[in-house]
């Protein structure tokens, strides 16, 4: 529903729990340490749902605060995804190249979710 052809804000407020559970599930999936080395799809749902959560932040103060948490647990997944690329054990069967990829990707993503500002609270829903 977030790539439909409406504007974003033209859903109620309610599409905010909607975009949230969606997040959690993504993120979930993301944080798991045999998740496929080629997860871009994964990290392209993740990138599509904090955009959506910080659009409608603008309007809806649930949407803010959701996207304060959704940001906050990506950077939690994000720094135990990095801690566990040190870990020799966690490349095994993949190429250097394919290592690189995965770590670029992880580390473009994380830029991308903290360049998005959290809004200050703004009416309540």
């Amino acid at each position: 529903m977030v790539t439909h052809r409406v504007p974003i804000l033209s859903h109620s407020h309610f599409f905010t729990c909607v975009v949230t559970l969606s997040s959690i599930v993504h993120l979930s999936r993301w944080a798991l340490y045999f998740v496929q080395h080629d997860d871009d799809d994964l990290r392209q749902l993740i990138r599509l749902n904090s955009a959506a959560l910080n659009e409608m932040s603008e309007v809806w103060k649930a949407a803010n605060t959701a996207a304060g948490q959704v940001k906050h647990v990506a950077q939690d997944i994000y720094r135990t995804k990095k801690a566990q690329h040190e870990n020799t054990a966690y490349w095994v069967g993949l190429t250097q190249e394919e290592v690189m990829n995965n770590i670029v990707a992880d580390e473009s993503i994380m830029q991308e979710i903290e360049r998005l500002p959290v809004m200050p609270n703004l009416m309540p829903g």
